[in-house]
């Protein structure tokens, strides 16, 4: 395979995840240890598909401040 290092990564994220099960908060918490394990030769980009999408709206209307926000509020978690 010649990505085997984001393979291993994707795969212990899996592992992690399924361990969280579904009363997890979405926002949980990993260890520091865990952290650097997970983060470990992670040097390749990733594209992150995000589970919902806001709907369009006119640019530099009051609705584009609004949305901006709220995608703001959304995204903040994956932005630390």
């Amino acid at each position: 395979m010649p990505n085997s290092r984001l393979y291993r990564f994707l795969i212990r994220l899996g592992a992690f995840a399924f361990t969280l099960g579904p009363a997890t908060s979405v926002y949980a918490q990993i260890s520091q240890q865990l952290a650097a394990q997970l983060s470990q030769n992670a040097d390749q980009h990733v594209i992150v598909i995000l589970k919902s999408q806001h709907a369009p709206v006119r640019k530099y209307s009051a609705e584009a401040v609004q949305r901006t926000a709220a995608i703001d509020v959304d995204q903040a978690p994956s932005h630390r």
